[in-house]
């Protein structure tokens, strides 16, 4: 840690122990992005908090410093959301629509079939409705075992957009959320116009869940980037010659071929620069990590997937500056 990153831990210190909840807020904005040491000992501190005071400013660092998403901080932040929760009610309304995002990838690993209905309950009562279907990808994204008793109550909500994501989810509607290479084409978003008339890189999303597989999908093309998804792994090797993607986005668990064997055959097929391979996993499962350099995976995230962690590790991967 630099003398820099020394005098800034120190400031935010002093605040913290003064209470000044929203000049470490400000404080934050301005932590170094090159030092991870500051952000880790932060982490640290906001640790021996109370619930109240410490767990929104936990949140708002992960909002800063995309890089402290991992699995160790995802079961810290769950623990400290066993001890207290009932404060969830009293902190949910003073976060910002970037903390709320972090809270709900959290609570949505969480595995309790009680406490996240209870939880469920709670957001729709007390946050904004233009968060729920934030909250309802969240629950899609973790592959929860009991994801589905919550998305049935959010699927009866009147708001139309979190509603239909939810019912979708459960198989309730017709028209399902795939977005599989072979779909027919849907009118093109201005963002995905300008993503193909600036040739943006193309992205593979490979992954047997359809529904994973579509709102990822879907969160790569608001990023700015081309997208095909493929259900079966087959399927994408079989287009990887032809369309030379720039990176595949590829799940673990897969029942034809793992995102470790997928990576191994994208290294050895027939193209001139085989492809940046990513693998995405939840929080609960370790792989190896000598297995993982071996098939030549670059880096791992870990669902549910959030958006400014994608876009970091996209960004990094295709050389791209990332936005202020």
């Amino acid at each position: 840690m630099d003398s820099h990153g020394r005098s800034l831990l120190k400031l935010i210190n002093d605040q913290l122990r003064q209470g000044n909840w929203e000049r470490v807020r400000f404080l934050f904005e301005r932590l170094p992005k090159a030092s991870q040491a500051v952000s880790e000992t932060l982490l640290s501190d906001l640790n021996d908090l109370t619930f109240k005071d410490g767990f929104p400013l936990v949140l708002t660092l992960l909002s800063k410093d995309h890089r402290l998403f991992r699995p160790n901080v995802y079961r810290l932040a769950s623990a400290k959301l066993y001890r207290e929760p009932d404060t969830l009610s009293e902190i949910i309304g003073g976060l910002s629509q970037e903390e709320a995002e972090v809270l709900f990838h959290i609570m949505a690993m969480l595995p309790r079939e009680a406490q996240l209905q209870k939880w469920n309950q709670t957001l729709i009562r007390c946050m904004r409705p233009a968060w729920l279907p934030l909250w309802a990808e969240a629950l899609l994204c973790a592959e929860n075992p009991h994801a589905r008793a919550a998305l049935t109550l959010l699927s009866r909500y009147p708001h139309p957009h979190t509603a239909k994501i939810a019912a979708d989810a459960l198989g309730l509607n017709d028209d399902t959320l795939e977005t599989t290479h072979d779909q027919a084409d849907e009118p093109k978003t201005e963002v995905e116009v300008e993503a193909e008339a600036n040739q943006a890189p193309l992205i593979f999303v490979v992954d047997d869940s359809r529904t994973i597989l579509a709102m990822v999908s879907r969160l790569i093309k608001k990023l700015g980037f081309q997208v095909q998804s493929f259900h079966h792994p087959p399927d994408a090797l079989e287009a990887l010659p032809t369309t030379c993607p720039d990176l595949v986005l590829t799940d673990l668990n897969m029942p034809e071929c793992d995102g470790t064997e997928l990576a191994r055959r994208i290294r050895m097929a027939p193209v001139k620069q085989p492809p940046t391979v990513i693998l995405m996993t939840t929080p609960n499962e370790n792989p190896n990590v000598q297995h993982l350099e071996d098939a030549g995976i670059k880096q791992v995230i870990f669902k549910p997937i959030n958006k400014n962690v994608l876009q970091m590790t996209l960004s990094e991967h295709l050389n791209i500056a990332q936005p202020l």
